[in-house]
Parts: C-alpha cells; sequence; structure tokens
C-alpha cells in the first residue's frame, strides 16, 4: 500500500511552515524545492515510473518559490497547494465528465493498492464509494483550495499549515463517510 505518498507529499509544506521564521527566505525556498524534488524522485522509484502528480507539485513550488524570492513575499509559496489542487480537481473532473473514468478510484486502485488491504468480500462496496468520491472529490479540492488561499492570504502560517494538511485530510474522511451514508446498498 502507498499511504507514504500522502504524508510525503505534505513534507515541502511542513518545512515551510517550519522554516520561514526562522531561515531566510531564500532558504526556506531552496529547502522547499529540496524536499518537493526529493518527494518527486521517491514517489516515482515507488510507482517505478514518473509520477505526474508530485512532478506538477515540484513545477509549481518552483514557480511559486521563484516568485515568492523576487517580490520577497511568502505568500506566492503558500499558494503552491491552491494551484495544485485545483489543478488536480480540474484533471479528477475532466476524467469523470468527459471520459466517464473515475480516475480516483483507479488511483486508489492502481497506484495507491488499496484492494491489497481490503478482503475481497468488502472490495465491490469499496469500489462503489471510490466512484461515488470520484464525482465529489474534484468539489472537495476546490472547496479545499478556497480554505487555503484564504489561511494562505488572511490567516496565520499556523492556520495555514492546519487547513493545509490535516484540514485536506479531515476533509477527505468525512466525504468518505457521507458517501458511505448516502449510498444504497447494493
Amino acid at each position: 500500500m502507498q499511504w507514504q505518498f500522502v504524508a510525503f507529499a505534505m513534507l515541502p509544506s511542513v518545512a515551510y511552515a517550519v522554516l520561514v521564521s526562522r531561515v531566510s527566505l531564500r532558504a526556506t525556498v531552496v529547502t522547499v524545492i529540496a524536499i518537493s524534488a526529493l518527494e518527486f524522485i521517491f514517489n516515482s522509484a515507488m510507482l517505478g515510473t514518473f509520477d505526474v502528480f508530485s512532478f506538477a507539485s515540484l513545477l509549481l513550488f518552483v514557480a511559486t518559490g521563484a516568485l515568492s524570492a523576487q517580490r520577497e513575499n511568502t505568500v506566492y509559496l503558500r499558494l503552491q497547494p491552491v494551484a495544485l489542487e485545483i489543478g488536480i480537481g480540474l484533471v479528477f473532473f475532466v476524467s469523470m465528465v468527459v471520459f466517464d473514468r473515475p480516475l480516483f478510484a483507479i488511483l486508489l486502485e492502481e497506484y495507491v493498492g488499496v484492494f491489497d488491504v481490503i478482503p475481497p468480500y468488502q472490495r465491490g462496496y469499496f469500489a462503489g464509494y471510490a466512484r461515488t468520491m470520484s464525482n465529489s472529490l474534484p468539489f472537495l479540492l476546490f472547496i479545499h483550495a478556497g480554505l487555503v488561499g484564504a489561511a494562505a492570504t488572511l490567516g496565520s502560517i499556523r492556520t495555514w499549515i492546519w487547513v493545509r494538511t490535516l484540514g485536506l485530510h479531515a476533509m477527505i474522511v468525512a466525504l468518505f463517510f457521507a458517501e458511505r451514508l448516502l449510498i444504497e446498498p447494493v
């Protein structure tokens, strides 16, 4: 199971929150980009293929980090997750609406390996949940991106990191349980 991807994806943001008030802006930007590059290398090695999501994250960290350094304003770096979530949400939405492919469900099965830990008799139910979450997740990502953007521009770094990390996971768990309540038993 590839759950380490989720935890490792948060490291650049956590590093930012820890470093931004302790070291120079340039040192913070370089460290965040380096950690994001390590995340990309690690994820690609674990998957055995080029990891598009962590590469997009790395490119956005480079772009927002350069903008932050150039304008000497850390808010641009805090907006990286906003751009990433909007992009991923759009990819999930287009995949479902245009191609009728539940990309989130496919990722859970093929890349995360979720069926490796689910007993065979529960896989059908979980597949249904994953499909409905594929429909809802883009909207959750758009809402979360808005919350992260508000926290980045209006809140403290502490508020931003909580919304960015635990907020996303809490919203996904809440969505999963809400979806379970709304799905009719087969």
